[in-house]
């Protein structure tokens, strides 16, 4: 297969059909060539559900420019593709670093939780032996009381 310089239409040929390929370029191969190093742009369905994202995307395709149709396809793409990834470092962030600050709240949370939960048993504890405590004085003092009673029913009480 031969390789495109410049725009326009190039018929290929091929050995194995009938059929000519017909290849369509609007700019030469080497243009498609990532440069290294450079992030490739990659459509985050999460985005979807963002309305800004709706916004950043109707931008930068909603706009007129002059040329030819395909040029015009291809730079809208491309306006959009980075449109988006500006939009999704200032508006969404670093997930990576997000997802591992959330990890490390949960498990301070979590942490926490474990403190207050001993904090909390220790406390019921005490609380039992306090209210067992109140009962054990209460029944002497029922029972201190009845003896009492008992003791001196015989004599009047005035």
């Amino acid at each position: 297969m031969a390789t495109a310089i410049s725009r326009g239409v190039s018929h290929q040929f091929s050995h194995t059909s009938n059929h000519l390929p017909i290849l369509l370029s609007t700019r030469s191969t080497q243009a498609f060539v990532r440069k290294r190093g450079k992030k490739s742009f990659k459509f985050e369905s999460m985005w979807v559900k963002r309305e800004d994202c709706e916004r950043t995307i109707k931008e930068a395709w909603d706009r007129t420019l002059e040329g030819d149709i395909f040029s015009n396809f291809l730079s809208k793409i491309r306006t959009c593709g980075l449109g988006l990834m500006k939009w999704n470092k200032d508006i969404i962030g670093n997930i990576q670093m997000k997802i591992r600050e959330m990890k490390h709240r949960l498990e301070d949370n979590f942490s926490n939780i474990g403190h207050i939960m001993d904090e909390a048993k220790k406390l019921v504890s005490s609380f039992e032996e306090i209210e067992i405590t109140q009962v054990r004085r209460s029944r002497n003092h029922v029972a201190h009381s009845f003896v009492r009673e008992a003791l001196f029913a015989h004599e009047p009480r005035y």
